[in-house]
């Protein structure tokens, strides 16, 4: 009986060993058993999985950036635009002092010509 136990448990222990073997292999070339399952939201990358995912990641904001470069661009030649206007504007804005009445254009354009009554204006139109 002794014999027959001792085989017994001989087999036993070779069929667990062959199993252990084989979940190690089976597990060192792709990841452990939860990472293989269907259902897992993670996977065992390769290196050129990987190396791809970052390519398409750094285009992504080569992207981003350029399309910010050119906002940029787009913002300050309109500020350009807007102050060479704003420079227009100043040469024909008038000059008011405080406490002085703003007359329309076609009355000072009679004051200078001498055509007005009122003789002296602390501004003058440009």
């Amino acid at each position: 009986m002794t014999v027959l136990g001792g085989g017994g448990q001989g087999i036993v222990n070779k069929v667990a060993e062959m199993r252990e073997e084989m979940r190690r292999t089976k597990s060192n070339e792709d990841g452990p058993a939860w990472m293989r399952s269907k259902y897992s939201p993670m996977k065992k990358l390769t290196d050129q999985e990987y190396e791809d995912i970052m390519e398409e990641k750094k285009l992504k904001l080569d992207t981003e950036i350029a399309l910010i470069d050119d906002k940029i661009a787009e913002l300050k030649a309109k500020a350009a635009a807007e102050k060479a206007k704003a420079g227009e504007q100043r040469a024909v804005a008038p000059i008011v002092m405080p406490g002085s009445e703003i007359e329309k254009p076609e009355e000072a354009s009679k004051m200078e010509s001498g055509a007005s009554k009122k003789t002296s204006k602390p501004w003058k139109w440009i």
